[in-house]
């Protein structure tokens, strides 16, 4: 008697354990790792704050891939705002900010699979599964390189404590490398200082600069124009139309430096202003312009004070900078600075 309860009560737990057991998939030690590590690659933000990233395995018809929206998170960073050497983490869940496993009939391109709104029709999916939990982290290394035009940094994607689930399957992992890419970022010559003058410049010769805060980067304009003039009368200052000077390789130029030490500020007049280098600062870049033009308009403070004030701004526009090592950069358009002027 004893022997059949015992019986029927395991029986019970059998059945209870094989009910309940399965109700939220096989746990599989099914590998969705790939080796050797494929290429990461991403999709520009096909709307703001949206990202994709994934990886192929074209050998085995499969692929990762992870998209999720953040206000925060740059695809295109400049270099100076990339969090080298930090955490960034975004939450996964089964809706917004996901990890999909596929299998495929066929090999798939990645660009055109998933950065169009629109996957191509005769890609047939053989097996899906979707994330419900899990950490994102993204993290960069700073990259040594010999450019001077830009700066290479490593964005690793890393994986922890995901859930994969779908049809009636589940995969969990506490850590997956889901890949690193090598990215490369135009130095930044665009910061916020100063425009100072050589006003004693002397004939059809002028120039202006500013430093950085930190007087380890410099950005100068040296120009011939007979019509310039860098305290101009009032008669030939127009707040309609700018006055263009068209930048070339040998006597108009834009030079952005950066340098191994700070340049005080009575070296940078010597420097500028008379052509004599600061000793012991050495430079680490040169960036000049090839081509271009800068825009130099007038602004009218008050119209009824005397004397009459002006602010007067320089403007790059369509400017293409090169370097001894490194590819060009090409800037589209970026204010200078601005100065006041007084006209008597």
């Amino acid at each position: 008697m004893k022997i059949n309860i015992m019986i029927n009560k395991l029986g019970f737990l059998i059945c209870i354990l094989t009910i309940f057991g399965c109700s939220e998939g096989d746990i599989l030690d099914l590998s969705v790792e790939f080796d050797p590590e494929p290429e990461l690659q991403n999709c520009a933000n096909e709307n703001d704050n949206t990202f994709v990233f994934y990886t192929i395995d074209s050998s085995m018809k499969k692929s990762l891939s992870v998209n999720f929206t953040s206000t925060t998170f740059d695809i295109a960073p400049e270099a100076e705002d990339v969090p080298v050497n930090q955490i960034t983490e975004i939450t996964l869940n089964a809706s917004t900010n996901q990890l999909i496993y596929r299998e495929y009939g066929s090999t798939i391109v990645g660009e055109d699979y998933f950065c169009n709104s629109v996957p191509p029709a005769n890609v047939s999916v053989t097996e899906e599964l979707i994330s419900t939990n899990g950490t994102l982290e993204i993290m960069y290394e700073a990259l040594t390189t010999n450019s001077e035009t830009q700066e290479s940094f490593n964005r690793k994607l890393t994986l922890r404590n995901i859930t994969l689930e779908g049809n009636g399957k589940a995969i969990r992992r506490e850590f997956l490398d889901l890949g690193t890419e090598v990215i490369d970022i135009d130095i930044s010559i665009d910061f916020d200082a100063e425009l100072l003058n050589c006003s004693d410049t002397n004939g059809t010769s002028f120039v202006f600069y500013k430093l950085d805060q930190d007087s380890n980067s410099s950005l100068s304009f040296n120009f011939v124009d007979a019509a310039f003039d860098i305290t101009p009368a009032i008669d030939d200052i127009s707040v309609d139309t700018p006055t263009v000077i068209n930048l070339n390789p040998t006597n108009n130029q834009i030079i952005f430096r950066a340098y191994d030490t700070a340049v005080t500020d009575s070296d940078a007049v010597e420097y500028f202003c008379n052509n004599t280098p600061p000793i012991g600062v050495n430079i680490t870049k040169e960036l000049i312009s090839s081509s271009g033009t800068v825009e130099v308009s007038y602004e009218e403070s008050d119209p009824v004070e005397n004397p009459r004030k002006f602010t007067r701004t320089l403007t790059l526009k369509d400017n293409v900078f090169e370097a001894a090592n490194g590819n060009p950069i090409q800037i589209e358009s970026l204010v200078i600075g601005s100065d006041e002027i007084i006209v008597n």
